[in-house]
Order: structure tokens, then sequence, then C-alpha cells
């Protein structure tokens, strides 16, 4: 990480952003630095949203904003789909979602994505709105299965 001053005095930064197919250069420029400063450090893991700079002989991002790692479900998940198989489905499982989902209200819609024993697939909104944390996750994947736990961004 790199703080500059910009000519008329305002905070900025650079840094390199890392992953496990190379390296580029990200602007925070002072607005953007303003705002988000508090979650660049070295070696922190971030998402980072911005918009792709060609002017430089390298492409660079020019930062719009930057959230630690641990809240990037939350705040990018606009709704939870939880598949099921209607052949099989306890009533138990059900109800046991019911109330796992109502311990975690918050803004995230949540569908049931149903399989009827004719093949077809019916797509169900929930009345209930979740906060996706790990916790939910974790327990709605125990109780449905991994595989069948989609987040929609």
């Amino acid at each position: 990480v790199k703080r500059l001053m910009t000519k008329r005095g305002e905070r900025m930064a650079t840094l390199v952003l890392e992953d496990l197919k190379g390296k580029t250069e990200v602007i925070l420029f002072p607005e953007a630095f303003g705002q988000f400063a508090d979650h660049i450090r070295t070696g922190s893991v971030v998402f980072i949203k911005g918009k792709v700079d060609f002017r430089n002989e390298r492409p660079s991002i020019v930062a719009t904003e930057v959230l630690p790692i641990n809240e990037v479900t939350e705040k990018l998940t606009n709704r939870v789909e939880i598949e099921f198989y209607l052949a099989g489905l306890e009533k138990d499982t059900l109800e046991s979602l019911k109330k796992l989902l109502v311990r975690f209200k918050g803004k995230a819609p949540v569908y049931l994505l149903l399989h009827l024993p004719n093949k077809e697939k019916v797509s169900i909104q929930t009345e209930t709105k979740v906060k996706l944390t790990p916790e939910l996750l974790s327990e709605v994947k125990d109780l449905a299965g991994e595989e069948n736990v989609r987040l929609f961004a």
C-alpha cells in the first residue's frame, strides 16, 4: 500500500492486488480512499469493485468500493435459493428450515426451487428475508445439502 497526496493536498493510495493468477495495480482516488481507508492494509484480504483503466502500459483498476472479505456475501448477495426434491422431502425438514430462516432476519429474499415428481421445477419466493451470515449458510447447507444452496448477486 502506497499512500499519496494529490496536488490539492488530498489523500489517496495505490496498492497491488494479487490473486493466484497475477497482480494488478489498484488506484484509490481521494473519495474512495476516504471511504475505505480502514480496509486497506498490507496482507488484508478484500473485495475490490471498480473500473479497469487502460490508459497506461499495464491495465489498472480504479476502485469504487473496497469490502473486507467477510462482508462480501452479505452486502453483494441479493437472493438465496434453496433446492429441494419433493419426493422424499420430510415436513420436519421444511419446519426446521423455517425456524432457521426466522432466526436470521435481514434483507435477502429466500427462494425455494422445488423439483416436482413429474420432473417440473417450481421456484417460490418465501415471505422470509435473511441476513446472510456464515452461520446461517452453514446451517442451511447442513439441512439442504451444500450443492442445493446458491447465492445470487
